[in-house]
């Protein structure tokens, strides 16, 4: 089940989610006030950190971890590890917030989360193993608490009312063409309005510039530049519109677009939830300051482990808990 908040989130890291740990130092809250929670163990630090740590090899090769980042004065492994350290710092918050809520797995999850965590674990080499440290109950830990976590965001947002019209979210299909002057937009546009004339035919002859079946979604720049274009019916021409000395003309193809459309009231949709979200989590952080307490932080080393090539985490996850 892919969730709204955190699967395209920050560095690279897709998702959101939270460790059930049994090395306890505890999590400082708000400055002076101390409540004891479940630390992050080194183990499942490094079942997210190799997921980085792969991701980035497989696109620009293991020389990376050699390489300084950002004004050249940290290295890019140190860099990495330290955004992953943040990261992890809001999956304990995500915990922490988890426990308030009373939110807990069901009997129905635990079972995916063993099978998720049994085939996980079959899917390692032995030099995957010996770089992360893992073992079966390390792996049972974090997906019962990824899947917490991701009951969290659903918890927070499942009394949201929002509702969305198909003309907000409406995506279209239309053919342009830009002209030097308004007179030769307008002669174009006359000769348009011939029966069985060719939009493309002119667009070739007398167009500086062109394209063919462009989708435009409501929002995106050209629908902010010409919200005429989503009053036009399909075959319609829109009227010469002018923009940085250029004059355009425009014919809808497509003034409804189905499948186009509902994945666009989705991706709307996902994003109100998420300000939703941001806006309760935002308040919970800013009372709850939740650092991680580890040492083992300044201890890894991307540029060690060679030879560990998982990047499954997530996609296990997904076979198992999608919708």
């Amino acid at each position: 089940m892919k969730k709204i908040i955190f699967r395209k989130f920050s560095f690279l890291i897709l998702s959101f989610c939270v460790f059930l740990l049994f090395s306890c130092k505890g999590i400082e809250v708000t400055g002076t006030v101390y409540v004891s929670a479940p630390e992050f163990s080194r183990e499942m630090s490094m079942m997210l950190i190799v997921e980085e740590k792969n991701k980035y090899e497989e696109m620009f090769g293991q020389d990376i971890w050699k390489i300084k980042s950002g004004k050249g004065d940290v290295f890019f492994k140190d860099y990495v590890v330290s955004n992953v350290k943040k990261f992890v710092e809001k999956l304990m918050a995500l915990n922490l917030l988890a426990s308030e809520r009373g939110v807990y797995l069901s009997n129905k999850d635990k079972e995916l989360v063993n099978e998720a965590a049994n085939e996980y674990m079959n899917s390692l080499t032995n030099e995957d193993i010996e770089y992360i440290g893992c073992d079966i109950e390390d792996v049972v830990n974090m997906y019962s608490n990824y899947k917490i976590a991701n009951t969290v965001i659903d918890d927070m947002t499942k009394n949201s009312n929002v509702e969305l019209s198909i003309s907000e979210a409406k995506v279209i299909k239309v053919n342009y063409m830009t002209l030097p002057t308004e007179e030769k937009a307008k002669e174009i546009r006359e000769l348009l309005n011939v029966r069985g004339a060719s939009f493309e035919y002119y667009a070739n002859s007398y167009g500086e510039e062109s394209g063919i079946d462009l989708i435009i979604k409501r929002g995106d720049n050209l629908s902010s530049i010409f919200p005429e274009v989503f009053y036009l019916a399909t075959g319609q021409v829109s009227d010469v519109l002018y923009y940085q000395n250029k004059y355009y003309l425009f014919k809808c193809t497509s003034d409804y677009l189905e499948k186009e459309t509902n994945d666009r009231k989705k991706e709307i949709l996902v994003d109100l939830k998420n300000k939703e979200f941001d806006e309760q989590f935002d308040t919970f952080t800013e009372q709850h300051d939740v650092k991680s307490n580890a040492t083992y932080w300044n201890e890894i080393d991307l540029s060690e482990g060679t030879n560990c090539k998982v990047r499954i985490f997530y996609t296990i996850y997904d076979k198992y808990f999608s919708e």
